[in-house]
């Protein structure tokens, strides 16, 4: 089958499937309930990493998963495709995405975001954006649920970077004890930013070691984006 037949069913299957099951699991609404909705999330995650292996041969994998802790920790992870958004979601326990607030206004699909207790942020906010940010991750921290967030804020394409946002610093400041742990990718390889076309190959998704707990704010900054920038090259190029 050629790359554009591939991508071509690709980009016609993602938006029906995600439409299908939103509308489908539509009733759980009523149950209010975060981890019965998340089952919605598991199921979209779960069919769309195997219609990329199925469609697109495009595998995904994880490189040393023994670096995740068994207590509740913070994800921050660079940000190129789709595919960390829904890998994480199936690999992880119930986990959390702080997630960008217009994303809740998509019928059915935002709807499930808000009910399964993702983060919305309002990325224009500022101080009050930030402290809605903690008081969020506080919530979920405490439910045993394990928070993933985008350090630059947006997807980038391979070998780009952006500054780091400030609320991974005020994370690390505001739950010291709770480990960090940088999470490095390819995926932009083979779903890129902006692209139609869905390339072959394998998306690897490298955890990295968690970050020292006495780092500062601009040391974890620093540390961060060249961490997982220069770890995320050396898999674009490999």
């Amino acid at each position: 089958m050629s790359l554009f037949i591939r991508s071509l069913i690709f980009n016609i299957f993602l938006p029906v499937w995600t439409v299908l099951i939103s509308a489908t699991l539509s009733p759980l609404f009523f149950l209010r309930n975060p981890k019965i909705m998340s089952i919605l999330g598991i199921s979209w995650s779960y069919v769309v990493i195997r219609a990329l292996r199925f469609i697109c041969n495009i595998k995904v994998e994880i490189l040393s998963a023994e670096n995740l802790p068994k207590s509740p920790f913070i994800i921050a992870c660079k940000h190129q495709s789709v595919i960390e958004t829904a890998f994480f979601l199936q690999y992880l326990k119930f986990p959390v995405y702080v997630i960008k607030k217009e994303l809740l206004s998509i019928p059915f699909y935002g709807w499930f975001l808000q009910h399964m207790g993702m983060i919305p942020i309002d990325r224009n906010g500022g101080m009050l954006a930030l402290k809605q940010l903690l008081r969020a991750c506080e919530k979920s921290l405490g439910e045993n649920r394990s928070v993933i967030i985008f350090p630059e804020g947006t997807r980038v394409k391979p070998f780009d970077s952006v500054e780091y946002q400030a609320g991974i610093a005020a994370l690390h400041n505001k739950f010291p004890n709770t480990p960090i742990i940088p999470v490095a990718v390819n995926s932009g390889v083979f779903w890129p930013k902006g692209s139609w076309w869905k390339y072959p190959g394998t998306v690897v998704l490298k955890v990295l070691p968690s970050v020292n707990t006495k780092t500062n704010k601009d040391e974890l900054l620093k540390y961060l984006k060249t961490t997982i920038d220069c770890h995320s090259d050396d898999l674009c190029r490999s």
